[in-house]
């Protein structure tokens, strides 16, 4: 008996279903959240890790690529504000904006959550022979970047 593989759209649903699935347990929560800092929401973790890959940028580019109004981003901001993972500074370009950017804290923090990720996820594949872990990365970072897709002003 041949079994035929499903389309590629179903196949890909069912696995970021079980990506999903994985990701909310609470036994995967605490080991790629738990460390020595105050624990953050999935969002609050999402733009930690924006705005350590873009550098400074302004709330409104954040409210942008997270599809969500300005006065949304501004309280999200305040709450890593207040725990001093980042900052904010006047745009050089316009004084009316700000930008906010990662203090020291936030770095360490940002990095504490990529070591603990990074670490789960390599133990994940480490069976994998090397050249099909790297294509993995590869690939999965480039369907994650079609997931973000563009936005306004970008």
């Amino acid at each position: 008996m041949t079994t035929t593989e499903p389309p590629i759209g179903v196949a890909l649903q069912a696995a970021a279903s079980a990506i999903e699935r994985w990701s909310t347990r609470p036994d995967t929560r605490r080991r790629l959240h738990n460390g020595p800092f105050e624990p953050l929401s999935t969002t609050e973790r999402w733009l930690l890790a924006k705005i350590a890959r873009t550098g400074p940028v302004r709330l409104s580019r954040l409210a942008d690529w997270q599809r969500v109004d300005r006065s949304t981003m501004t309280t999200q901001v305040r709450r890593l504000e207040q725990l001093q993972y980042v900052t904010r500074a006047p745009d050089p370009a316009d004084g009316r904006a700000s930008l906010v950017s990662l203090s020291e804290i936030g770095r360490e923090q940002y990095a504490e959550l990529n070591a603990s990720a990074g670490e789960l996820f390599d133990g994940l594949v480490a069976d994998w022979p090397p050249a099909e872990r790297r294509q993995f990365a590869r690939l999965l970072t480039k369907f994650a970047a079609t997931l973000d897709g563009p936005t306004a002003s970008d």
